[in-house]
């Protein structure tokens, strides 16, 4: 029987920063988008505060990755491989 190898991988991802999330960057974007469902990103940041409560306006860019950035979070994981995807 071979022996196999243990890889931990850090995977972040399928992060959608134009809705809702950009209007909330330092870096504000255009809230109009085209979809069926909205029309204004901002709908998003309403519908995101009904479930979670009230989102910190001006966050810095790594705010979308949340708590993968966390420092203690990372070497308490020791990840071999991390990838990230931005929509």
């Amino acid at each position: 029987m071979q022996q196999g190898y243990l890889i931990t991988l850090c995977l972040t991802g399928n992060v959608m920063s134009r809705h809702g999330i950009n209007q909330i960057l330092s870096h504000l974007c255009l809230p109009r988008i085209h979809e069926t469902a909205m029309d204004s990103a901002l709908g998003y940041v309403h519908l995101t505060e009904e479930v979670n409560g009230p989102l910190p306006r001006v966050v810095d860019p790594t705010y979308i990755w949340g708590d993968t950035l966390a420092r203690a979070i990372l070497e308490r994981l020791r990840p071999d491989l991390g990838i990230s995807y931005l929509a």
